[in-house]
């Protein structure tokens, strides 16, 4: 642990006198988390709806990272930056859209509680600041938060209820967590 705090420190370090742009950071970041957003939905497409093995962490996928908690966590880290483009590069605006699309995908299908709440907070930053209207605001929020209850509510149920209808039964996929 202290060694990867030390070395993302001197990381940081580098990359502050080496006086790269913004969008240059922004860019590389979006497209990385990109990578790992397909792997992520690639991953919970072939485990939950076709019923294919692929390697997970407790039943969770874990797309490059290993664990879901991990990559969840990275991609809600990268989601500023694809707003950050969004408003330096209007011509991209589509396809940097369609990317935070992929990526927040990918955050709902860690089945990271965790990074799911915060995702709510940051989307209900964005709308905050966004949004003139007080009652435009509530009615978002209200509407964004109910949605997140009703998805961590039913979550565990979706696996089921996709493979009861697919008629795949109870396929189990290999796990890296096995005790």
């Amino acid at each position: 642990g202290l060694i990867l705090y030390l070395y993302m420190l001197l990381f940081s370090w580098m990359v502050f006198l080496s006086k790269v742009k913004t969008e240059q950071i922004a860019t590389s970041l979006i497209l990385s988390s990109a990578v790992v957003s397909i792997f992520a939905i690639r991953d919970f497409v072939m485990l939950h709806i076709l019923g294919q093995v692929v390697p997970t962490y407790a039943g969770r996928v874990v797309s490059t990272f290993g664990q879901p908690n991990l990559y969840s966590g990275f991609l809600l880290l990268s989601l500023p930056f694809y707003l950050y483009l969004a408003t330096k590069y209007q011509k991209q605006k589509a396809w940097i859209y369609l990317g935070l699309v992929v990526s927040i995908l990918a955050i709902v299908a860690s089945l990271s509680r965790a990074a799911i709440i915060l995702l709510v907070g940051f989307a209900l930053v964005w709308i905050f600041l966004k949004l003139r209207n007080v009652i435009k605001q509530v009615i978002l929020t209200s509407a964004v938060l109910l949605g997140v209850v009703l998805a961590i509510m039913y979550s565990s149920h979706l696996t089921a209820i996709i493979q009861k209808e697919l008629g795949l039964g109870d396929k189990v996929a290999v796990s890296w967590y096995e005790e």
